[in-house]
């Protein structure tokens, strides 16, 4: 059984753990948690983990790895986080494919109240749940807390835009999924003068 060798330093609120090579990387981005970056914590050790233990630095099957182990008690920017750095890597290649396993993972943290802090669930792509996304700030205040929305900021939202394509959530979008019907109430009243005005350029109005 592969023990644990590496010190992990106390950091915020967190005490001091100790780590698998398979739980670690060398350089990656700081949103990772379930998989160090230990270029962060020892930026002077690169030949001890480069080349003796032979850490490799993240890559993209890193964050699919990491995204499959969200769950319900994670903060959401951390969530938030890592799918705006997945959409970093569609931005440089739209062609990558790897991300489509996700559809069928609970990545997507869901409110159904007023706050998106109080998110309750996990959703994924795929699933038959009715979930939407807010990306209007005046559908969010028509919708919030009428609706299950995905707990992001709108303007998040707009950041991810190829990730959500990517992932077949893109239709869930409230722009998409709802219809606007304008329609007048109450009663109307004409305008004397407003008529008395068109009456005296018909014959312009008539040429």
């Amino acid at each position: 059984m592969e023990q644990a060798l590496i010190c992990i330093p106390r950091k915020e609120n967190k005490a001091p753990r100790w780590a698998k090579l398979r739980d670690c990387l060398w350089e990656g981005p700081e949103c990772l948690r379930r998989f160090v970056a230990l270029k962060h914590i020892y930026p002077s050790c690169q030949r001890l983990f480069r080349d003796f233990f032979l850490i490799p630095d993240a890559g993209i099957k890193d964050l699919v790895r990491e995204a499959k182990l969200v769950c319900r008690g994670d903060p959401l920017p951390y969530i938030r986080n890592l799918l705006l750095e997945m959409e970093k890597h569609l931005e440089k290649d739209e062609s990558i494919t790897v991300f489509t396993q996700l559809q069928f993972h609970s990545i997507w943290p869901i409110y159904n109240g007023e706050k998106e802090e109080d998110w309750d669930t996990l959703e994924f792509a795929n699933g038959n749940t009715a979930w939407f996304i807010a990306d209007r700030a005046h559908l969010l205040d028509s919708f919030r807390a009428r609706l299950p929305l995905v707990a992001f900021q709108v303007e998040d939202v707009l950041k991810m835009p190829l990730l959500m394509r990517k992932l077949g959530v893109d239709k869930r979008r409230l722009t998409r999924a709802i219809t606007s019907i304008a329609k007048t109430t109450g009663t109307t009243r004409p305008s004397l003068n407003y008529q008395e005005q068109l009456r005296s350029k018909v014959d312009f109005i008539a040429r």
